[in-house]
């Protein structure tokens, strides 16, 4: 199959290329700053914020969509970039999927919920707190209104806290795990400054979940279809401090902190009945093996 990933040069795309060029795909890696991917056929530049991304999306069967700005938290400073990236560009990407007569699988986030005390099941409430949860939710409608109104297959894909090798902190796709890998092997103090619950999954088993999506996407029953990928289970960021410093071998070292905080206690974890119902979805990869693998990884950069 013709394969485009757009964002095809980020973190989960310089997993997702080569795995799906093992299985026999043709993939191009469509990006803004375009680079040679192990296993891409072609790589080409493209912003998906313009609607000129058509051409470079010319011939695709399927369109993996992961090309977006990423750093929630610092979404409150550029609402329009964050929107025109996130939610004009998956409009972009869809549009251009429908003139060509492709389909398309969308990467969204957890962000898109309200936050819960409780897992979450596709059918939760969703009210972003973040200008990127609104940006990505609006991605999601769009998906949805082109699976309903134009027939097209369509898919979203809810990832929740992704992490391993290729992440580094301080980029636009880093996160905790890296944060807290970072400062254990250089033997500084790790602080957590809440105890909210998250769901961890390792990049693998997305890169996993996306295959699975691509070998169904034209089924009818699961057409316009959300699935929730993460784990099911509940790690507190406080517990993730104490694995990643036994996994960085300086436990003798490496000092944790926790602040005391009134603000309420958060749970994003995921639901993954649908997924591993539908789309055959199992995580493999534990908590604590992950950690580790992701510290020997963050060890052979030094």
């Amino acid at each position: 199959m013709n394969v485009v990933v757009t964002g095809g040069t980020g973190f989960i795309g310089r997993r997702l290329v080569p795995a799906l060029a093992a299985r026999g795909h043709a993939v191009t890696v469509v990006a803004r700053r375009p680079a040679t991917i192990p296993g891409a056929a072609l790589a080409l530049a493209g912003d998906v914020a313009d609607r000129g991304i058509a051409a470079a999306l010319t011939g695709a069967e399927t369109i993996i969509h992961l090309a977006g700005l990423a750093d929630a938290s610092s979404s409150a400073t550029d609402p329009v970039g964050f929107t025109t990236v996130n939610a004009l560009g998956t409009l972009n990407v869809l549009e251009a999927a429908r003139r060509g007569g492709a389909g398309v699988i969308l990467a969204s986030s957890q962000r898109v919920y309200e936050p819960w005390h409780g897992p979450l099941r596709e059918d939760a409430p969703l009210r972003p707190t973040t200008v990127y949860g609104y940006s990505k939710l609006a991605a999601e409608n769009w998906a949805m209104m082109y699976a309903r109104l134009y027939d097209m297959p369509t898919m979203v894909l809810r990832l929740f806290t992704v992490y391993g090798p290729g992440q580094r902190a301080g980029r636009g796709d880093s996160g905790v795990v890296a944060i807290f890998g970072e400062r254990a092997l250089a033997g500084r103090e790790l602080v957590v400054h809440n105890r909210h619950l998250r769901d961890f999954v390792y990049v693998t088993d997305v890169v996993r979940a996306f295959e699975l999506a691509l070998e169904r996407l034209r089924e009818p029953t699961v057409r316009g279809r959300v699935y929730n990928i993460g784990t099911g289970r509940v790690t507190a960021l406080d517990e993730l401090a104490f694995l990643v410093r036994e996994a960085s071998g300086r436990a003798d070292q490496v000092a944790i902190r926790v602040c005391e905080t009134d603000a309420p206690r958060e749970e994003s974890v995921a639901v993954i009945d649908r997924a591993r119902g539908e789309l055959g979805y199992a995580p493999t990869v534990p908590l604590p093996e992950g950690v580790t693998r992701y510290l020997h990884w963050l060890r052979e950069q030094e």
